[in-house]
């Protein structure tokens, strides 16, 4: 049995329990017939890196290979089963483009009404000290990615503040970085959260129960996102070696 002590909070909470620990053998023996399924993140991955797919490209062909290796390779899949694989994407797909329509429809309404323009001259008003600016913006884009896909925010307001961080003398580098992993946080937050809607649709789960179970999860990375505006270091050593 695995020690209590190796239990998350919530494992330990919910009573799970762990088997015991697995031998070496085992595990060369799930990684041998895992081998074929890990590679394919290096074909994404590396394809992308190596400038030989576009990520689009990538998706493509690794829709190929994974079918290539589940029915001649674990022949877990058969050519029948193709059919319903196909539909059940389509559906998922449908999904996802109708949720980027409606926040595009939503941009489109934000822009006429110069919203965007209006948050941001107010901005200034309340403070002038970075820190406090950036954790306003911050703010915004989780409350605007939960509505927004990342490329329609992005356009919509990244105009908008690279002015306002520019006379604060802030980073453009490290509130670029910033900005995506607050859209990101708001993809995974209600009411749209569009990888959510993702996650349900593959999972088969109702919106409900999955919002219960990230909340903490959510939680931290918010908490995380607050706490690296107070410390750009940890984000900007690493550009600052390379240059």
């Amino acid at each position: 049995m695995i020690p209590p002590g190796r239990f998350s909070f919530i494992s330990l909470k919910r009573g799970y329990k762990g088997d015991e620990p697995a031998s070496f053998k085992t595990v060369s023996r799930y990684f041998r017939e895992a081998v074929f399924a890990l590679f394919m993140p290096v074909i994404i991955l590396g394809g992308i890196y190596a400038g030989i797919f576009t990520p689009t490209e990538s998706a493509a062909v690794a829709v190929v290979y994974g079918l290539v290796v589940g029915v001649y390779i674990y022949r877990e899949i058969s050519w029948k089963d193709v059919s319903k694989i196909v539909l059940k994407s389509a559906k998922s797909t449908a999904l996802v483009m109708y949720l980027m329509v409606t926040a595009e429809v939503l941009t489109y309404v934000l822009v006429s009404e110069q919203i965007p323009q209006t948050i941001a001259a107010s901005i200034l008003n309340v403070s002038t000290n970075a820190v406090v600016v950036q954790l306003i913006m911050v703010f915004i884009l989780l409350v605007v990615g939960t509505f927004l896909n990342n490329s329609a925010a992005m356009v919509l307001l990244a105009p908008i503040f690279y002015p306002i961080i520019m006379s604060l003398g802030i980073d453009p580098l490290f509130f670029g970085i910033i900005m995506v992993i607050s859209l990101a946080i708001g993809h995974n937050t209600p009411p749209v959260g569009l990888c959510l809607f993702i996650a349900c649709d593959i999972g088969n789960l109702k919106l409900e129960s999955l919002v219960k179970e990230i909340v903490p999860l959510v939680a931290a990375l918010i908490v995380t996102v607050v706490v690296l505006n107070f410390f750009p270091d940890v984000i900007l050593f690493l550009p600052r070696m390379m240059r």
